[in-house]
């Protein structure tokens, strides 16, 4: 589905990610972990081209591509199988959620106008959303507003869904709700790169733990692996800090 292979990514003198090297499944779900600064949510902007990195080669679902020298057809392609889920939900702000889901496949998918919005209340139904369907993110709580995002991210259907840090902007009682639609959504099998610091929803859903640090792969394995014998010591300072 997707091999990264030699990943840099620099912003002036500052190298950001170090020769990331890292293949994922169909089907499989990727836990992306590590301290502040690490790397992780430029790992997935690189992926998707919401970041050019300095250096590197991605093939996805057959297609190579030069990280540092992307064809406008790959970054179409791309931008058609993959979704990303944001940390600050990116919601526009002046569209309702049904609004916000029919936008891209209308103009991306090239939907019919009944269709789209056929498409957009399944899935703000499945996300528990469809009553706020006519609501604008103003009248929204954060989980509400992120509940929303991934509704949209699942309407585009796919290939690959990424996940940045999508519950650290939430307050606390609002991370649950957010965090059971991502296990509905890993549940049906979809493709997931989710940058997390939450280590219930970890062991529950991932099939591999990465662990970052200063833009490398630590280690990397089942969550039986890293979460109960962390081989790096780093790795083990960090779950120590989590209080794990």
């Amino acid at each position: 589905m997707l091999s990264i292979k030699n990943l840099h990514m620099k912003y002036g003198n500052n190298e950001v990610l170090k020769g990331i090297d890292l293949n994922v499944k169909s089907g499989e779900k990727i836990i992306i972990m590590g301290t502040s600064g690490s790397g992780k949510s430029t790992l997935l902007r690189c992926i998707n081209h919401l970041e050019k990195a300095s250096d590197g080669e991605m093939i996805f679902d057959g297609r190579h591509i030069s990280l540092n020298n992307w064809k406008k057809d790959d970054i179409q392609y791309i931008r058609l199988n993959t979704s990303m889920v944001f940390q600050n939900y990116n919601l526009f702000a002046h569209k309702t959620a049904l609004e916000n889901i029919t936008e891209g496949l209308i103009h991306v998918r090239n939907k019919s106008k009944k269709e789209a919005i056929e498409i957009a209340e399944a899935y703000l139904e499945k996300t528990g959303m469809l009553e706020w369907k006519n609501s604008y993110p103003s009248m929204m709580s954060g989980g509400q507003q992120q509940r929303v995002g991934i509704a949209r991210a699942l309407a585009l259907k796919p290939k690959i869904i990424m996940f940045d840090e999508p519950t650290s902007a939430l307050d606390p009682e609002l991370v649950g709700d957010v965090l059971n639609v991502m296990r509905q959504v890993a549940e049906d099998g979809i493709t997931m790169l989710v940058v997390t610091h939450e280590v219930a929803f970890a062991k529950d859903v991932a099939d591999r733990i990465a662990i970052l640090d200063k833009g490398v792969i630590l280690e990397i394995g089942s969550p039986d692996e890293i979460l109960k014998n962390p081989k790096n010591e780093k790795t083990q300072r960090f779950f120590s800090m989590l209080n794990y």
